[in-house]
């Protein structure tokens, strides 16, 4: 497993799909990283999936790309919250 950098993910993918390194707001107003990967069909609604990674911030290991491919593919929306050392449950 090896981590793969955004430029690298948005190269494999990019052309698939849409992908954003994004920030949102907790509940605690922190300020938590993800990924965002859509299909390109934006007329229409996409269920969403929200998984947590717990590796380092801004690092996606390669093993999560073919499930990150297959799922957009089928239509859902995938959040991937970078977890990291930081998070508190």
């Amino acid at each position: 497993m090896s981590p793969v950098s955004v430029m690298r993910i948005e190269f494999e993918l990019g052309s698939e799909m849409i992908i954003r390194k994004i920030t949102y707001s907790g509940a605690d107003k922190l300020p938590i990283p993800a990924y965002f990967f859509a299909p390109k069909d934006t007329l229409r609604r996409h269920a969403t999936l929200i998984f947590v990674h717990d590796g380092i911030h801004s690092d996606l290991s390669d093993v999560y790309v073919p499930h990150i491919r297959s799922l957009v593919r089928e239509g859902y929306v995938i959040i991937v919250r970078l977890a990291g050392s930081w998070a508190r449950s």
